[in-house]
């Protein structure tokens, strides 16, 4: 048995903008279009026991050209009633209007470093992934289901700031850093009762990155620290009665490092909301979020040097309404 699915897609985006004494496009008037179709065919095999996809997405676009994208993906049902996955991917990033025709002004806080002029490039290639993954499902009771998947994903032509200029000191963009990120993804799902579910989440992530072709743009190398190691999320949703639905969760992040920032550390969120419905059509909520601390850093900027902002506590109230 073949499900086969098919579509094509143009888009056209024109745009016209005034230059600043930081930014400017060059045309600063350009209409960019990309054309893009896909096409999948999902086949059963031994009595629906096993599913097999391929399918790919072809890309034109005016930056790069012709980009294929193919996937082939597996599933198999065992006797026992777990299942077995695995999947292949290809996929690209291609450029963006100002990765080709920017002139970016990055002027710092202090005189140290000094004033930098990025420009875009006529060069800069797709950005290319081909990522493995491999999973397994099982159930191990009527309501406890538990999902383990893990995944390794290769990157070339990554993008880097390259400086060709020291005074004035002035970079463009190029594809000159290439790595693999792999890691692990835990969920557990338990339908407690009729009214209760709880979910559970754990994921480790490992990123590995170097750069090549001589690039010493270690502010984009540094990439390899911002992202969590760990991440675990815990949530529980429940229906106190037919009307009124709490949703209550946990939320671990693993500390991160920016280049030129402090790190920024780990930290554990709890999140919160309940809703009462009186009458069909409304509902009345109430949700609080972080509310184990008063503020706390998420993240800091990892391109335009910029001040870190922290995320508050807050508590807000809702009512929506929906007339049927």
């Amino acid at each position: 048995i073949h499900d086969v699915v098919w579509g094509l897609n143009f888009r056209s985006i024109k745009d016209d903008t005034e230059p600043t004494q930081i930014f400017s496009l060059t045309p600063p008037e350009r209409r960019v279009n990309l054309w893009t179709a896909f096409l999948q065919d999902e086949i059963s095999l031994f009595d629906d026991r096993a599913k097999l996809t391929v399918g790919t997405k072809l890309e034109h676009n005016d930056f790069t050209g012709f980009e294929v994208q193919p996937n082939l993906r597996m599933a198999w049902i065992t006797d026992s009633g777990n299942t077995i996955w695995g999947a292949v991917s290809r996929a690209v990033r291609t450029p963006s209007r100002g990765e080709h025709d920017v002139s970016l002004a990055v002027i710092p806080p202090s005189p140290t470093p000094p004033p930098l002029t990025i420009f875009g490039s006529k060069s800069f290639d797709s950005e290319h992934l081909v990522a493995w993954e491999l999973g397994f499902r099982r159930a191990i009771a009527a309501s406890v289901t538990i999902d383990v998947a893990a995944f390794y994903n290769k990157y070339d032509q990554l993008r880097t700031t390259d400086v060709y200029q020291p005074a004035p000191l002035e970079a463009a963009f190029g594809n000159n850093m290439e790595g693999n990120t792999q890691g692990i993804e835990i969920d557990a799902h338990w339908r407690a009762n009729s009214w209760m579910s709880v979910n559970a989440n754990y994921t480790r992530l490992e990123v590995d990155l170097d750069l090549i072709n001589g690039s010493m743009d270690t502010i984009s190398l540094a990439a390899e620290d911002s992202s969590p190691e760990h991440q675990a999320n815990l949530w529980l949703a429940a229906d106190l009665a037919s009307n009124i639905r709490v949703d209550a969760g946990l939320r671990y992040m693993g500390s991160l490092r920016n280049f030129g920032f402090p790190e920024t550390d780990d930290y554990l969120a709890f999140d919160t909301r309940i809703a009462w419905a009186p009458r069909r059509g409304l509902e009345l909520s109430l949700t609080g979020q972080n509310l184990f601390d008063s503020h706390h850093p998420e993240f800091n900027p990892d391109f335009i040097i910029s001040s870190p902002t922290e995320v508050e506590r807050s508590i807000h109230a809702t009512v929506r309404w929906t007339s049927r």
